[in-house]
């Protein structure tokens, strides 16, 4: 895992085979924000957590996707998620 904590900087971390992905993209922009996870605005408020994580554990192919979330760039792709500050 890599964090660095500028503007414009990046963090990512690999999802593991047994993990949500909404839970991983929580703990990453969590670790990001140096907040707990608990304390982070609830991802549902961006996107559709369900859907996101049906989305990335119900297919092979590699693709990615990007949303914004508490002024955060996150891309999700079937390995990790990448967090970026905007």
């Amino acid at each position: 895992m890599e964090i660095c904590m500028g503007a414009g900087t990046t963090s990512s971390r690999s999802i593991g085979p047994e993990q949500s992905v909404a839970t991983v993209v929580a703990l990453e922009l969590a670790a990001v924000r140096n907040e707990d996870p608990m304390d982070i605005a609830p991802l549902s408020d961006s996107i559709n957590t369900d859907a996101l994580n049906a989305f990335f554990r119900g297919s092979d192919a590699d693709f990615e996707l990007t949303f914004t979330h508490e002024g955060h760039a996150i891309t999700v792709s079937s390995t990790e998620v990448t967090v970026a500050r905007e």
